[in-house]
């Protein structure tokens, strides 16, 4: 009860859900079931402080079936946590394959989201959790999911094993799934190399870091968006006024030589304030042979100079530039 006092007390205050979740520990979900019956009691949030407990658990609980009459089929379902728990910890054992394994022993048992709150609940409530706060892009976490997936060698029929490379962004949940070639080298192979992304991290780390710890720095200029063999234009030409940028580029060949490029290659600006941590890319397309791309930038960077950066990749997005620094703007 006295969480729910606590509640009470920062609602009236006309905290949010999301500060009220970080200064108490009661989840959103939690506190939005209790805000229904809340305003169900017809009391204002400073009324119901005024209740003593034993009144407080009537309004709260009045729709609620006696204590004695707990749904046999939770009954049942808690009784198999020990067994779900210890087969999640094996590689491989999803909640989904436990459901699918209760509902045939238990055919009129809980539904799957039901079973999932349940069981979230019991694991909860068997050990300490820590809560932790996130920014947003500030973290990726990455590592290498379960059991290898398998794919078939259309030349020759062989079942091959693949390793399957998970990243999440922790604050929005935003992840990426790729099944590699295998685990070493960050996806890398001897026949194809890295990735355009990933020689540019390493170009980076060996290149654009400054200074010595704790006092290091990244230098803007030095920075690589992408790394590959495609030919940059050769003259650019920047404007901007308020969010708007144009960029007017030039590219050059000599003769009929088109070699490492070509007049349908994609060409992409990014602007990125670093002190934001905000950046912004053209969502028009532009091809090398149109020259001029445009860039609307996001809103908060409307009064702020930006870095801007210009890469070049082919139709398929196969081939990339080095991707080039144009300046401060």
């Amino acid at each position: 009860m006295h969480k729910i006092r606590q509640l009470l007390l920062f609602l009236d205050r006309g905290f949010s859900q999301r500060n009220i979740e970080k200064e108490t520990g009661i989840n959103r979900r939690t506190i939005a079931g209790y805000l229904k019956r809340f305003g169900e009691s017809g009391f204002s949030f400073r009324e119901l402080l005024l209740f003593d407990d034993s009144e407080l658990e009537v309004y709260l609980n009045a729709d609620k079936p006696p204590r004695g009459q707990t749904d046999p089929r939770r009954s049942e379902l808690e009784a198999l946590f020990p067994y779900m728990l210890s087969e999640l910890r094996k590689v491989g054992v999803t909640r989904l394959l436990l459901w699918q394994e209760y509902i045939r022993d238990y055919p009129g048992g809980l539904g799957y989201s039901r079973f999932c709150e349940l069981l979230q609940e019991h694991i909860l409530s068997q050990g300490a959790t820590m809560h932790f706060e996130h920014e947003p892009g500030r973290v990726l976490q990455v590592d290498f999911a379960g059991d290898m997936m398998h794919y078939v060698d259309t030349a020759s029929g062989e079942l091959v094993a693949c390793p399957v490379f998970v990243a999440v962004f922790p604050f929005s949940g935003y992840g990426y799934v790729e099944a590699l070639p295998n685990a070493s080298g960050g996806g890398a192979t001897k026949k194809k190399g890295k990735t355009a992304f990933g020689r540019a991290m390493s170009y980076l780390l060996l290149r654009a870091v400054a200074g010595d710890y704790p006092n290091q720095y990244v230098c803007p200029e030095a920075v690589r968006l992408s790394e590959g063999v495609l030919v940059n234009p050769v003259e650019v030409e920047v404007k901007r006024q308020g969010r708007s940028v144009t960029v007017a580029t030039v590219s050059r060949n000599d003769g009929n030589d088109w070699s490492n490029q070509s007049w349908d290659d994609q060409l992409i600006v990014c602007a990125y304030h670093p002190g934001e941590r905000v950046a912004g890319i053209n969502e028009i397309p532009c091809t090398r042979e149109e020259r001029t791309v445009s860039l609307q930038l996001p809103p908060l960077l409307a009064d702020r100079p930006v870095h801007l950066y210009l890469l070049v990749h082919d139709r398929a997005g196969r081939k990339w530039s080095n991707s080039k620094y144009v300046g401060e703007f």
